[in-house]
């Protein structure tokens, strides 16, 4: 921000670093966190207070990328002059309370916020910095690397940082565990695992099949669900999986926008407006339609996606059908949280 004030007056920086606190004020909002206070140059946001949540350290990581994202796609300032953001989070306990004369104001105060401020001055521009502490209550769900620290003068104990690259491929703590090979030996549910193998018998003889597994939260669904994607290991069959997210409750489309970024193998970070593009020179060649602009141009809209280029042209949605239905005439395994389809194509 000290750069910038270089370059731009009171007024254009004032509005700049209005934009970029309403830009990140938005994402730490969806993620539930709370901002403690403004500063002239960044803010500083508490997650696990005054609202809890048992993920509260993803969620504040997913919304670190979020706003370097989102600060990086978006021209605060102007096209050749962008905003950039560094992060610093760590994980640890502090005293909340009310702090000041006049003001009253919830503020935390511990040793937690000075490491998590001296991380966030270790991180380069465009980048989330997270303490070994942070690291190991998160590990599988992200993507990092270890960062070098300098020692500090005073004799305090060494620090160890890890630079934040991208999220992983892993939606829960089941999926970090079987990438781990950590899984415990399978007992019982033999009736269960009877009727989706028999349901999988009858799929391939052509008759489509739907199964709605459903308990509670720890009962097994998933490990079930394991089991028979063990068993058709070795069987042609394609198999799609989709997942609602705690993080996208607003979004009811979040799920098959998911499926298409890791199906069609779409970088998370691309535009809104490259996204219809790659979709179509990532799947097979297709014919060339005249497509109904306003229908493809509401779905890319609902999708996230911003309108159709509305031209003669490889068919978005064509594509997308062309990439899914690769595997044609085999069976489809298609697993929706709880909800498991399974349809032959």
């Amino acid at each position: 921000m000290a750069r910038l004030a270089d370059h731009l007056d009171a007024e254009e920086l004032h509005a700049a670093v209005q934009a970029a606190h309403t830009t990140c004020a938005e994402i730490i909002h969806g993620f539930e966190g709370y901002i403690a206070h403004y500063l002239s140059n960044g803010l500083v946001a508490y997650f696990g207070h005054p609202q809890a949540h048992e993920d509260e350290v993803q969620r504040s990581i997913r919304a670190g990328l979020g706003m370097v994202k989102s600060l990086q796609n978006r021209s605060i300032v102007s096209a050749e002059r962008r905003l950039t953001v560094r992060l610093g989070i760590h994980t640890g306990p502090v005293v909340v309370g009310e702090i000041g004369g006049g003001r009253h104001e919830a503020l935390a105060v511990g040793e937690t916020l000075t490491i998590a401020a001296r991380l966030k001055d270790l991180a380069e521009p465009g980048m989330v910095v997270i303490s070994a502490t942070t690291a190991r209550l998160v590990e599988g769900y992200f993507l990092w690397q270890e960062k070098e620290v300098p020692p500090r003068e005073g004799g305090d104990q060494h620090l160890v940082a890890y630079d934040v690259l991208e999220e992983s491929e892993a939606r829960s703590r089941f999926d970090i565990v079987v990438k781990q090979h950590r899984l415990t030996p399978f007992v019982g549910r033999e009736a269960e695992i009877a009727v989706l193998r028999e349901r999988w018998e009858q799929l391939k003889e052509g008759m489509g099949q739907v199964v709605l597994i459903y308990g509670a939260s720890g009962i097994g669904k998933s490990r079930l669900m394991q089991r028979l994607t063990e068993h058709i290991a070795d069987e042609p069959h394609t198999r799609f999986e989709c997942r609602c997210s705690p993080y996208h409750q607003h979004s009811a489309w979040y799920p098959i926008t998911d499926l298409l970024t890791r199906t069609l193998a779409l970088d998370r970070g691309i535009t809104p407006t490259s996204t219809p593009g790659r979709i179509s020179s990532s799947a097979s060649p297709s014919p060339t339609r005249r497509h109904n602009g306003p229908w493809h141009s509401a779905k890319a809209t609902r999708l996230g996606w911003e309108a159709w280029p509305m031209q003669p042209q490889p068919c978005g949605v064509w594509a997308i059908q062309r990439r899914l239905c690769s595997a044609a005439r085999r069976p489809w395994l298609w697993p929706w949280n709880s909800l498991i389809p399974i349809v032959w194509q």
